[in-house]
């Protein structure tokens, strides 16, 4: 066998695999601009890039999973001057794969969309470009590297929101823009934060620095959660979201809704589950008085007490502002707002219980696994539906069982997810999340932490699962089921 620099070129390859699934949509972007004149074959080479980066990622599950191995690769320094770092543990092996899988659905699912649509050129070019950046940002084992994919994700896809280019699109446009541009002057402010403090760009615990400066450690981690925070959605950094789903093309949509807001979510996960945790020694392994190790957890815990209500208060707002509505992609898009709740609900919870909060974020990054295929779902049910009627408004729509039946099953699939029904996605994550805040409120109960007790929080969690059930019939029954107006038919 080839040794390259006295490594196995097997290992080589086996270690760059995260780099050549980024760069495998980068080539692919580039192939749909050389194929521009050669439709068809532009369709297949965006079909096949985006499949041969899935392959590439699912390739990584023998190390990643099958034996629970970081999978590290770094690019030379030359590039963006500190160069670019891969790592691919089991988590980011499992956002990694779910964005590709639900990407290359959503490109081949376009195919057929796309034919009402112009620029189909354009609109391949930037989303093997998204892919490439949403990839990037879950595979980067330093926060550099996470800012720039990030960035790029931002800038990359703002195309896609405005495909239309009707008036209505540029403004959502402008605001996301507008939204992104803030989000990320005030990530990278966090990050620059962390360095100075925490010398290192990588994400690694740096809670034992930063505890060394006080009350400062507080603001590196707002400043990181307010940045991440713009992309995952939650309130009140949410209000570009319903704007933009609803004018961009359904599979953009499924994925700005179902992927892209995991990015933001990703992101203050890494920054409370690895930064703002102590170290190793520091949960009990090396520490013999009890005092010290509540201590060592002491910012965490106050920490993900405010994190919970955050989610809390992003789950109830969006549930009810879902149910005013009327256009269906402004609703799923409020949907979307509130299941990011639900997440950032989770991830406060395990931030919460500390060294006790595997329920809670085990939950998180479940549901975000599951939210990612069922409103994925939805979003593509109703771009079919759009498809055959041209039109959006669930009061205006009705009977679509009888003209599209295998859209109506996929739709109450998802709709099942959402609710949490058993036997359906959603039930085992909301579950989940539902036994960690019940857990968090009776260790509230128990310590008499912060200024409101974290009981109200789990009767909210479950007044919002009946707004989630209230919003999706609405939505299932006047677009699917009661009777077609007779002006509209399926064409």
């Amino acid at each position: 066998m080839v040794e390259v620099f006295g490594v196995h070129t097997s290992a080589v390859l086996t270690l760059s695999l995260p780099a050549l699934a980024v760069l495998a949509p980068l080539v692919g972007a580039v192939l749909v601009l050389l194929l521009n004149r050669y439709g068809r074959w532009r369709d297949v080479a965006a079909v096949l890039t985006s499949g041969v980066s899935f392959i590439l990622i699912a390739a990584m599950y023998p190390l990643a999973i099958a034996k629970g191995e970081v999978i590290s690769y770094i690019l030379p320094k030359y590039m963006f001057g500190i160069g670019l770092n891969f790592s691919v543990d089991p988590m980011s092996f499992l956002f990694a794969l779910f964005t590709s899988l639900v990407w290359l659905i959503a490109i081949v699912y376009s195919i057929n969309y796309m034919e009402h649509e112009k620029k189909h050129t354009r609109y391949y070019f930037y989303m093997l470009i998204s892919l490439a950046a949403n990839i990037g940002v879950v595979v980067t084992g330093d926060f550099f590297s996470l800012f720039i994919f990030f960035e790029i994700l931002g800038v990359f896809s703002y195309p896609l929101v405005i495909h239309s280019e009707t008036k209505k699109a540029l403004k959502a446009g402008t605001k996301y823009m507008l939204m992104n541009l803030i989000g990320g002057v005030i990530l990278l402010a966090g990050i620059l934060l962390l360095f100075y403090y925490g010398h290192s760009f990588q994400i690694a615990s740096a809670l034992g620095a930063l505890n060394a400066w006080g009350n400062m450690k507080y603001v590196v981690v707002t400043l990181l959660i307010i940045g991440f925070g713009v992309k995952a959605g939650y309130v009140p950094l949410h209000i570009w979201l319903p704007d933009a789903h609803p004018v961009a093309p359904s599979p953009a949509s499924a994925l700005l809704s179902g992927i892209m807001i995991k990015a933001g979510a990703y992101g203050i996960i890494r920054t409370v589950a690895v930064v703002f945790r102590p170290p190793i020694h520091a949960a009990g392994l090396e520490i013999v008085s009890k005092a010290k190790e509540i201590a060592a957890w002491q910012p965490t815990v106050s920490l993900g007490y405010y994190i919970i209500w955050l989610g809390i208060l992003t789950m109830l707002i969006a549930a009810i502002l879902a149910l005013l509505q009327e256009n269906a992609k402004r609703l799923l898009a409020y949907s979307s707002v509130s299941q990011m709740g639900y997440i950032i609900m989770g991830i406060g919870v395990g931030t919460f219980m500390a060294a006790e909060g595997s329920t809670g974020m085990g939950g998180a990054i479940f549901h975000i696994l599951n939210h990612a295929l069922f409103k994925s779902t939805l979003f593509l049910t109703i771009g079919a539906v759009y498809f055959a009627t041209h039109e959006l408004n669930i009061y205006k729509l009705g009977g679509l069982w009888r003209k599209l039946p295998v859209v109506t099953i996929a739709a109450l699939v998802a709709a099942g997810g959402i609710i949490g029904l058993p036997l359906f996605n959603g039930y085992a994550s909301k579950a989940l999340l539902f036994e960690g805040i019940k857990f968090a409120a009776e260790h509230n109960a128990e310590h008499a932490f912060g200024p409101v007790p974290l009981i109200y929080a789990q009767w909210l969690y479950l007044l919002v699962s009946a707004l989630t059930t209230a919003y999706i019939l609405k939505y299932i029954i006047h677009v699917f089921f009661g009777k077609l107006p007779d002006r509209k038919s399926v064409v």
